[in-house]
């Protein structure tokens, strides 16, 4: 798939030969004539060549993830917070995981989509380049580097963030954004991270396949009763193990066929859904792993 780093078109044969041909001339007198006793000048100088990004290099492992992009936070509910996939991840090998697009209905359906397909060589090494002009080989590694908005600009404290995450073989780098959305940014990076997860988004080729994994990570924790009770629906417990969290959220991961089939409850739900266990009602969340993703076991 790419070659891993972004350097610059070198100039033509024709636009060389060119260049060396008018140099020759006027070394041999063959240029424009001129008034007698005129001090020859020099050519112009060329402009200054801008020095190429730095190599972006990637892990050796075709199924790696290198490129993570998420969107979360905000003053929005917990269930619309936890249990989202990833924007967007892609592998070295040029696999794409996208989050699906959300149907406009109310309450949403509780399980979040995500669609697969494979991103084209000329749009896997424009991701590269967005890579290298936004610095991600510099950052630190296992650090996190923050955009914060300006102090002096309209400051949103309810919007969601963006978190841009690179790994390469020396470990993960990580750029946020607070309020992505926010008009009052003035770092460039913004910006560039607007047009990446746009590049990518666009990388999605129209009707790309839904996608189901083998390990299924979910969220339980206490919930009070939907605040629409026309819209609220209360089923029994559907785990095989007794909530653990009385007063926060617990996470796991399943495999095999429990994955399978608490998948299957998942789906038919939405968000109005609410879990009985001994009297007390619980939100449970649940969503596919993307292969290399981390836990949150850890």
């Amino acid at each position: 798939m790419g070659t891993g780093s972004v350097t610059p078109r070198p100039a033509s044969r024709t636009q060389a030969f060119g260049t060396g041909l008018a140099l020759a001339l006027l070394a041999l007198g063959g240029g424009p004539a001129c008034d007698e006793g005129a001090t020859p000048t020099a050519p112009p100088l060329p402009p200054p060549v801008a020095p190429p990004p730095p190599p972006v290099e990637l892990p050796a492992d075709p199924d790696a993830l290198f490129l993570v992009v998420e969107m979360g936070g905000g003053f929005v509910p917990i269930e619309y917070s936890l249990g989202q996939p990833p924007l967007f991840a892609l592998s070295v090998g040029g696999e794409l995981w996208s989050r699906a697009p959300v149907p406009e209905i109310y309450p949403g359906p509780l399980v979040p989509g995500i669609l697969h397909s494979r991103i084209g060589e000329e749009a896997f090494d424009t991701v590269l380049g967005f890579i290298a002009e936004l610095g991600l080989p510099d950052v630190a590694v296992d650090e996190l580097e923050m955009i914060r908005q300006p102090e002096d600009g309209p400051i949103l404290a309810d919007a969601p963030g963006v978190e841009v995450r690179f790994t390469d073989p020396a470990g993960s780098r990580r750029l946020v954004i607070e309020a992505f959305v926010s008009s009052s940014h003035r770092d460039p990076r913004v910006d560039q991270v607007r047009d990446l997860v746009e590049h990518l988004d666009g990388a999605v080729p129209p009707g790309a396949p839904a996608w189901s994994g083998e390990r299924l990570q979910v969220w339980a924790g206490p919930a009070e009763a939907f605040h629409d009770p026309e819209l609220a629906v209360v089923r029994p417990w559907p785990l095989a193990e007794p909530p653990h969290g009385e007063d926060h959220f617990v996470c796991q991961v399943l495999e095999g066929r429990p994955a399978r089939d608490l998948f299957e409850t998942l789906q038919s739900a939405h968000h109005g859904f609410r879990w009985e266990n001994q009297g007390a009602l619980y939100q449970v969340l649940g969503r596919w792993l993307i292969p290399g993703e981390p836990t949150c076991e850890g």
